[in-house]
């Protein structure tokens, strides 16, 4: 647990206590296709209780690329929600956390995540209350469907896709690495297993000291590593890039086209899951985008606390003209 635990706490599904909408707070959801973890700032109560979105008109609701793993994506909510004042859901793919590997049939699939938050969309967050989506890399890839196939399609307001994995990706640097990686699989699942018999304490220790040789990360990091220390966490989320890379193609430019106002684009300058050409190809292709290439910043930018800032600074200037009675608190 980070230093600056006062913020975060946990919740089961028996517990109906109200809870500070300042903290960040996490809970286990069933739901048709697995056992997801949900983190939630913003919100009085869980938001599988009936009064969770009493008085919300909106919700800010962020998809995490693969590993799928929503701790990752901690400081990021935390620092948006300062900024905007607007509720943010985050949700784990499912399979891709060691808490929820029991509960899910395999093969994972672009499809079935894609399936899965539609029906936590539906299920839980009331058709009046408006939905901003943010989708890092596949799940960017993930918003996109979602705005294709959502049965009310009005409910999603704007969608924000970081380094978004949304057309060849076959032909990205990652698909090259992750041919190499594939048949060499069984040593990752050999490694896994044996730091998984390791006390969790040397295990988050020692992979944060790995982690800080490259970067400066948040302590929420640590806690994310230790979700993926499963071997079946580890076979999920390569077939599910094995998937990844059939299903993203040809980027779908009739609809982006439609919609092209309410999506604001975020790439880095050097990305191995997304070539420049791709970019440039975009930026060509619709000329009025809301495209912004950042500096200073990589795919895995959750892993650094100045790259945490850096896209949370350009995030919420997006969306600040969403911000305005996100929340009605005499309703």
């Amino acid at each position: 647990m980070d230093s600056d635990s006062s913020w975060y706490i946990h919740t089961n599904n028996n517990s109906p206590t109200p809870i500070d909408e300042e903290d960040l707070t996490e809970s286990m959801v069933s739901t048709p296709f697995g056992i997801t973890r949900v983190l939630q700032i913003g919100l009085k109560v869980r938001l599988t209780e009936e009064t969770a979105f009493k008085g919300v008109k909106r919700v800010i609701f962020i998809m995490p690329g693969n590993p799928g793993e929503i701790h990752f994506y901690r400081d990021i909510m935390k620092q948006l929600f300062e900024k905007t004042r607007i509720p943010i859901i985050g949700v784990s793919h499912i399979g891709l956390f060691r808490e929820g590997t029991d509960s899910v049939q395999t093969p994972i699939t672009v499809r079935k995540l894609t399936q899965h938050k539609i029906h936590l969309i539906e299920q839980y967050i009331p058709s009046r209350v408006q939905i901003i989506q943010i989708g890092h890399s596949i799940g960017g890839f993930m918003a996109v469907e979602i705005m294709k196939n959502i049965e009310e399609r009005s409910r999603i307001l704007h969608t924000v896709l970081l380094m978004p994995s949304i057309d060849h990706l076959a032909k990205s640097a990652g698909y090259r690495y992750m041919n190499w990686m594939y048949p060499l699989r069984f040593i990752l699942y050999a490694f896994i297993f044996i730091m998984s018999c390791l006390p969790e304490s040397f295990v988050e220790s020692s992979m944060m000291r790995l982690a800080k040789v490259f970067f400066d990360p948040p302590d929420c990091v640590g806690e994310g590593i230790l979700d993926l220390m499963s071997v079946s966490v580890a076979s999920n989320c390569l077939t599910l890039a094995q998937d990844e890379f059939k299903q993203v193609q040809e980027r779908d430019d009739t609809f982006i086209s439609r919609h092209i106002k309410e999506i604001t684009f975020f790439y880095c300058q050097c990305d191995e899951w997304v070539t420049q050409f791709q970019v440039e190809d975009l930026k060509n292709t619709f000329p009025n985008a809301d495209i912004t290439v950042v500096e200073n910043v990589i795919h895995a930018f959750n892993a650094d606390r100045k790259m945490i800032q850096i896209m949370t600074d350009l995030i919420s200037e997006k969306l600040q003209r969403f911000s305005t009675d996100a929340i009605n608190h005499n309703d």
